[in-house]
């Protein structure tokens, strides 16, 4: 999986860390298929999945786009992949939901994906 800083929304932030708020601008958005993500835990406890907010404003992202709630398994066993929808705003965020207790999480925009062996 490719990335790079300006597309992550977290690298081992702290469980109850605040991601960054990502602008999307023109180079990312616009049109084509959705935007593909991924969220990873690492020993996160309590956390049952997470919300991916967006707005139009660059210090904030206050319109929840989509929940998902996913198994603590399957975030820790991470990464888990999904899809921001094309009509996504410029600003998005994502946040931890549950009481998670402790732990640390990476979340980003897939740019591409490696196939060579």
């Amino acid at each position: 999986m490719q990335i790079d800083a300006r597309t992550t929304f977290a690298s081992d932030l702290a469980y109850n860390g605040t991601a960054e708020i990502l602008d999307l601008g023109s180079e990312i958005r616009g049109k084509g298929g959705p935007i593909k993500c991924f969220i990873s835990g690492h020993d996160l406890v309590a956390a049952t999945g997470f919300i991916v907010k967006d707005g139009t404003v660059a210090d904030t992202a206050a319109t929840t786009r989509q929940t998902n709630v996913i198994a603590l398994a399957d975030l820790n066993d991470g990464p888990v992949e999904f899809y921001l929808p094309t009509n996504v705003q410029q600003y998005v965020t994502i946040t931890l939901v549950g009481a998670t207790t402790s732990g640390t999480w990476d979340a980003g925009i897939v740019l591409g994906v490696n196939t060579a062996r």
